[in-house]
């Protein structure tokens, strides 16, 4: 993967988009970094100052269990160090609505 040899260059934007019509000017890409940097930094104070309640997102995993598909309930706490010392473990979990089901015209 990317970074994992010493002194392997970066990807260049030839590399990850084949149309040049897809790309950002240098001058969209640096309003963009800027903005994506600013709520960033925003929301990194906001965890810092303690303005932020954890509040994970919920999923649905299938599971093969003994030959049956079993569907569990996941959450980012289940892999999260730091549960012991937030205090969430889940108590405060974000469930996305389902995805709506459109109709395909034939």
């Amino acid at each position: 993967g990317i970074g994992e040899n010493p002194g392997e260059k970066p990807p260049t934007p030839d590399d990850i988009l084949p149309e040049p019509d897809n790309r950002l000017t240098a001058e969209e890409f640096e309003s963009f970094r800027g903005e994506c940097l600013g709520i960033v930094g925003k929301r990194l104070k906001q965890l810092y100052n303690g303005d932020i309640e954890p509040v994970p997102l919920s999923y649905k995993e299938k599971e093969n269990i003994e030959g049956k598909s079993v569907s569990r309930s996941k959450c980012a706490c289940d892999y999260c160090r730091f549960k012991d010392i937030c205090g969430n473990v889940g108590a405060k979990e974000l469930v996305p609505d389902p995805p709506k089901k459109t109709k395909q015209s034939s």
